[in-house]
């Protein structure tokens, strides 16, 4: 029959490796949520340059309503557009543009 000391010490060793299993946890915790806040930082910067593109294409293809410009573009399937076209973009070569190549995909066989 065990004795209560040798039970308390064997508890205590579990709640020690409990305490450490739960310490390496938050350290993990701590970098997921660390990595899950730089991953939603890109995310705002992919929004805001979208965002600014089409701010552009408004500007220059809308027409004036309500004190600022409108322009109704189809929404777009993000797929089929993906399956069917090869994009590319960059600056042109005076470094004041945004180019946008689009062109059909070969059809596949």
């Amino acid at each position: 029959m065990a004795r209560n000391i040798d039970k308390i010490k064997e508890l205590e060793y579990e709640l020690g490796r409990w305490r450490k299993k739960a310490a390496k946890q938050q350290e993990q915790i701590r970098q997921l949520k660390s990595e899950a806040e730089d991953a939603w930082d890109a995310l705002m910067d992919i929004n805001h340059a979208a965002d600014s593109v089409l701010c552009n294409v408004a500007l220059k293809f809308g027409e004036q309503a309500d004190g600022g410009y409108k322009i109704s573009i189809p929404m777009p399937s993000v797929s089929d557009i993906m399956r069917d076209y090869e994009v590319s973009t960059g600056r042109d070569k005076e470094g004041e543009s945004y180019v946008v190549f689009v062109k059909k995909k070969p059809l596949k066989n």
